[in-house]
């Protein structure tokens, strides 16, 4: 995995346009030490009833998204065609599964990674205080998962384009990788790894703000309008 550092908005921009050819992929996170591990194989994703950590297991995998597909019937406007695109709708609602989010969009990814700003915290070791500055990472070249193809029986991390059947994949330009192996941190000869070594992110994100890259841009509704409405206010830049 290749690891560089982008600076402020102009890197950002002059990347985006270096970009935009090639079939990249890009992942916002809010800390740069984030592993790319699926949410249903990461470390304490399952527990035992004293707590104890528990290991992945296929089994439990697929009884959960069964039990998705049974109880969240009622509740979907469209339903998913194919085990794939039911994995997705459910990972988009948040259970865990063997996907990992990504978008089409580097400024989306940039949103996402810089939403909670610079992270900081003590050091174990040392007692003194750290930084941990968000992170984007990208990826190219991964090889296409259909509808017609079952999640569970996939041999390699496969990217996933599913039908907009939720009315913020669109505007978050959404696609899904899916990961064979969910509990394997992801690595590939393609993966980019942009920290965004900046004092603060508070000019990207008034910058992605102005492009109309915003909570309220990607999270149709009322509760993603009035998160942006909030934010607009503490900065001062209402609109007029």
């Amino acid at each position: 995995m290749r690891e560089d550092r982008l600076k402020n908005w102009n890197e950002l921009t002059r990347l985006a346009d270096a970009q935009k050819r090639g079939g990249w992929l890009y992942r916002g996170e809010t800390r740069c030490d984030y592993k790319l591990v699926s949410k249903i194989g990461r470390e304490g994703a399952r527990k035992d009833h004293q707590g104890r950590d528990l290991p992945y297991d296929d089994v439990q995998e697929r009884l959960l998204l069964e039990e998705f597909k049974r109880q969240a019937r009622p509740m979907l406007e469209l339903q998913p065609q194919s085990k794939l695109e039911l994995m997705a709708v459910a990972q988009h609602h948040g259970l865990k599964t063997r996907l990992l989010d990504w978008t089409d969009s580097l400024l989306v990814a940039a949103m996402f990674a810089t939403e909670k700003g610079v992270t900081i915290e003590k050091d174990l070791e040392t007692g003194k205080e750290k930084r941990i500055p968000p992170v984007i990472y990208a990826v190219c070249g991964l090889a296409m998962a259909s509808d017609t193809d079952d999640p569970f029986k996939l041999d390699q991390v496969s990217v996933y384009r599913p039908a907009h059947i939720s009315p913020r994949i669109a505007p978050q330009q959404g696609v899904f990788t899916v990961h064979p192996k969910p509990c394997e941190r992801f690595d590939h000869a393609a993966l980019v790894k942009w920290i965004l070594d900046i004092d603060g992110t508070l000019e990207i994100k008034l910058a992605l703000d102005a492009v109309g890259i915003s909570r309220g841009s990607l999270f149709p509704g009322i509760d993603g309008l009035t998160e942006a409405l909030n934010w607009r206010h503490k900065w001062n830049v209402l609109r007029r």
